[in-house]
């Protein structure tokens, strides 16, 4: 079926849409939620750590150019990832 036929309505996009869907592909990735195909909470730690590296560069290309919320946002999230990233690399 052709996108222009769906009749579901999508959320607007935008950037914190962006950065909360990555951050859950990292959450994914270090198997601390489910895949939402599979419903198994399977670790890929490579694949957490370059979603992860995604969302540093996308906060360096982006640095003055952000709301204060999504900057904060941002931050938060990078810092919450980082410390579940270290955290799975030591288990």
């Amino acid at each position: 079926m052709p996108i222009d036929d769906q009749k579901q309505e999508l959320p607007q996009v935008d950037f914190g849409m962006l950065v909360m869907s990555l951050a859950s592909s990292a959450l994914v990735h270090l198997g601390e939620v489910h895949h939402p195909d599979s419903g198994e909470a399977n670790a890929n730690i490579p694949l957490a750590k370059q979603t992860i590296d995604i969302l540093g560069m996308l906060r360096d290309k982006t640095r003055g150019n952000l709301t204060k919320e999504e900057g904060e946002l941002l931050e938060n999230l990078l810092l919450d990832l980082r410390m579940k990233y270290v955290a799975a690399k030591k288990a």
